[in-house]
């Protein structure tokens, strides 16, 4: 058994050879074409019910026919998951120009045109959110099919292990923060990440079994998120040349995805994933890399180095032959950034956003400077906090006061007052020396398991999916150490899709029995029909 739960054997399995082949594309053009018969019917019987006396009656449909799209095909589920995280954003958000020296702000722009797009907003019965409503019916029907088949629970990998004993920590300290005082509203907020880090885990993990499954998945990082650039680069050149520049036009998670996306694609030609995904991928970096830079997110470009040079590393030990063009690779990169950050260190614009990064660090300048300022008080305050719990831990749901800073939790962001910028302090704070313990360990547990794919899978998807998702934890943990990365829905969903494929590929590897068994078998049994005669 492949998953934590059960395995579908129509997912992620199929006879070999033409046959399996040309039954699976009847299937799927079977499929497809029944898929866009039912949309218009329902479309068309959903639009006279708007259109009647009783509109509420359309909601009907969608809440009959979606279950049961999800029992019938429940990946179909884990794929609207990873489309909401990859181009949907978790909070409706304004592009605005900010004075800093009166603290006042200007909208000068529209924001991106899914942002009111209500999937990880509350309104469902007891205010939940579309996504949660998905990822709950599918685990369910997975649990009912696996009581059903008579399956055995299993925890085998460690990295089950692991995420199973920070998702514990994690309702134990739920738990102790109600019970001391915490804010049960505020409680809940920062338990969501980590119940959709757990879940999406789950899904994929039973339902991404097989190399095909990915692919899907790298068409949604390609057209989401230069669906994502072609729209954050339109609000930009709508206010090029205003006086009142904002400082991003796009949400904070896009810098994670920008840099999912662009390590996918360097990822295709490493690993040599060919055909229309490669080709399309190709063509929109471009795009997608401009995107980021007029987008103006320092964490940007630190996710994307880090993560490129853990591609290049994994590459380079997986796939021995491209070790000599991973190396090319690496030179010309390092050549470029010594012409680049002196040509571009003092300049502003478009273009020296990669530098003005590095410079921030460094050399910031005023307004910089203050955001670097700010962070280095919340750090302090954390610091005081945790002496003060000893490193058990607070719980979740307690409000955080920083000295010496402005405050900007009653600013539209009163969550800073729960989540603090830099992830690593605040769950060391929340959940305790154990706690962050346990994360450092799951963290290295998947870059060991992911490496571990990418050298042992024949698959160039199944590669990939090893190399990218090693990649995306640094990534991951990059933004976490820096921008509430840990605390954002999207990348949680992401990353426990990307953890939970990789493990169940994995897992799936190791079960098959291994040559060298194969041919010590050969040999007792030969040795036996000797011994016999």
């Amino acid at each position: 058994m492949s998953g934590l739960v059960a395995s579908r054997r129509t997912q992620g399995s199929g006879r070999p050879g033409a046959r399996g082949a040309d039954e699976g594309a009847r299937v799927s053009l079977g499929f497809g074409a029944s898929l866009v018969g039912t949309s218009v019917l329902v479309g068309a019987i959903a639009g006279l019910a708007a259109s009647s006396s009783a509109p509420l009656l359309a909601l009907v449909f969608p809440l009959v026919l979606v279950p049961l799209a999800l029992w019938w095909r429940p990946v179909l589920g884990v794929y609207a998951l990873f489309l909401c995280a990859v181009a949907v954003e978790q909070f409706p958000y304004a592009v605005d120009a900010v004075d800093f020296d009166t603290g006042y702000s200007t909208v000068v722009a529209r924001p991106s045109l899914t942002s009111t797009l209500p999937a990880f907003h509350g309104i469902l019965p007891a205010k939940a959110s579309p996504v949660e409503a998905v990822l709950l019916v599918v685990a369910t029907f997975l649990l009912l099919q696996a009581v059903r088949r008579r399956s055995r629970f299993s925890l085998g990998t460690p990295v089950a292990r692991l995420l199973a004993g920070l998702l514990g920590l994690v309702a134990g300290y739920f738990v102790l923060g109600l019970l001391t005082g915490g804010s049960a509203h505020w409680a809940l907020w920062e338990l969501r990440p980590f119940m959709y880090l757990g879940l999406s885990y789950l899904l994929a993990r039973n339902l991404l079994t097989d190399p095909r499954t990915v692919r899907p998945l790298l068409w949604i990082i390609v057209v989401g998120s230069t669906y994502k650039a072609v729209d954050g680069f339109l609000i930009w050149w709508s206010v090029r040349t205003s006086p009142n520049r904002p400082e991003a036009v796009l949400a904070h998670e896009e810098s994670f995805f920008f840099g999912l996306f662009i390590v996918a694609t360097l990822g295709m030609w490493l690993f040599g994933v060919r055909g229309p995904l490669r080709r399309v991928a190709t063509a929109c970096l471009p795009m997608v890399l401009l995107c980021d830079m007029v987008n103006s997110r320092r964490t940007a470009w630190f996710i994307l180095f880090l993560a490129v040079a853990v591609l290049f590393v994994v590459a380079a030990v997986a796939v021995p032959r491209q070790r000599k063009r991973v190396i090319a690779l690496g030179l010309v990169a390092a050549l470029a950034t010594t012409v680049y950050l002196p040509l571009f260190w003092h300049r502003e614009g478009t273009l020296a956003q990669p530098a003005r990064a590095v410079r921030s660090v460094i050399a910031p300048d005023a307004r910089d400077e203050a955001s670097n300022d700010y962070r280095k008080a919340e750090d302090y305050t954390l610091t005081v906090y945790i002496k003060d719990s000893h490193g058990v831990g607070t719980g979740f749901g307690k409000r955080l006061v920083y000295q010496g800073v402005y405050d900007l939790t009653d600013n539209g962001t009163k969550l800073l007052a729960y989540v603090p910028h830099n992830g690593i302090l605040y769950i060391w704070l929340r959940l305790g020396v154990v706690g962050m313990a346990t994360l450092c360990l799951l963290l290295s547990q998947v870059v060991i398991r992911a490496v571990r794919l990418a050298r042992s899978a024949t698959d160039p998807l199944a590669r990939l999916l090893g190399a990218l998702t090693a990649a995306m934890i640094f990534g991951y943990a990059a933004m976490g150490a820096v921008d509430m990365g840990f605390s954002w829905f999207r990348n949680a969903i992401a990353i426990g899709l990307l953890v939970g494929a990789m493990d169940a590929h994995l897992r799936s590897l190791e079960a098959q029995p291994s040559a060298d068994d194969g041919r010590a078998a050969g040999t007792t049994v030969a040795r036996d029909a000797l011994a016999a005669r």
